[in-house]
């Protein structure tokens, strides 16, 4: 007897109120890319319910009433969460900085990146690393508090975003644990949130810069990089589309890799090469004795 068989079921076939349930679960930016798959999971996704939540996590300041009046001019809940100006939560907003270094007698020239990232929480809690690791390794200590690795410790302070004027203004602490005797103090910045297209909230002009010790009563202006601004990259794909960003690193990454493979395959050859030499001599040595046993017989 042949009995028949299931019909397959796939995640297009599952209700409205099952991918409503699903939906209120995730982050506004899964919701849009969710809003991709197909014609019944964008009209899912489009439920004001789950934007209306969205909008509640982000506009911490404003009440539910002032965002109900907000409301009238944005037309949407989704199109308030897309176009009132706000900080990323998904992401990093990352820096990478470069100098010329002079190495060994002959002083060569070798170029150095290190990266300053930034990763904003909706409770205006600030997370900022400089670190010269990877930056797909160094995301992982951006967190609220430090998880102990000492080759990211993060700053952990607090910021303030104007949404009139865009304006973003943070301060973290000066400190490191390797380093005790380090003075402490107040590393401050002023940036200007822009987009590459409307409701990207993606780019972060640096506008000033200066560092205040404890116990001193000046302050150290740091001059801003001109014309190059932080840029945002969200943690799903961060390490693609860090690379698209900067194509030179994957270069530079691979070459080392590469370098790295030859030099463990040479020691291994050497290493191999060596223990065959040992080899050699242990059965000439053995012959030696059995041809001098032979002699003396």
């Amino acid at each position: 007897h042949l009995s028949k068989p299931k019909a397959s079921h796939t995640f297009a076939d599952l209700s409205l109120e099952l991918l409503h349930i699903i939906f209120k679960r995730l982050s506004p930016e899964d919701l849009a890319r969710c809003s991709r798959v197909c014609s019944w999971w964008y009209v899912a996704s489009r439920d004001p319910s789950h934007w209306r939540r969205a909008c509640i996590q982000v506009f911490t300041k404003s009440s539910v009433n002032e965002l109900m009046f907000d409301l009238c001019e944005y037309k949407g809940w989704k199109k308030m969460y897309m176009y009132r100006p706000h900080m990323r939560f998904d992401g990093v907003y990352a820096f990478r900085h470069q100098y010329v270094r002079a190495t060994g007698q002959n002083s060569y020239a070798s170029l150095v990146y290190y990266y300053r990232l930034l990763r904003f929480f909706e409770d205006s809690v600030v997370s900022s690393l400089t670190t010269a690791m990877k930056p797909e390794m160094a995301i992982k200590g951006l967190k609220r508090e430090w998880d102990g690795n000492r080759d990211r410790v993060p700053a952990v302070g607090t910021y303030n975003f104007n949404e009139s004027t865009r304006e973003l203004g943070l301060e973290v602490p000066v400190m490191h644990p390797d380093y005790p005797n380090m003075k402490s103090g107040i590393s401050s910045m002023a940036f200007e949130l822009d987009q590459t297209h409307p409701g990207a909230h993606n780019r972060l002009w640096l506008r000033q810069h200066y560092t205040i010790t404890d116990g001193d009563d000046h302050s150290v202006n740091i001059h801003p990089p001109d014309g190059v601004p932080f840029k945002f990259i969200p943690f799903h794909d961060f390490k693609e589309i860090f690379y698209d960003y900067y194509p030179d690193e994957q270069k530079d990454f691979l070459r080392k890799y590469q370098e790295q493979q030859r030099e463990r395959a040479n020691s291994k050859d050497a290493g191999s090469g060596q223990h065959h030499h040992h080899h050699h001599h242990f059965h000439a040595h053995m012959l030696e004795s059995k041809r001098g046993s032979s002699s003396r017989k």
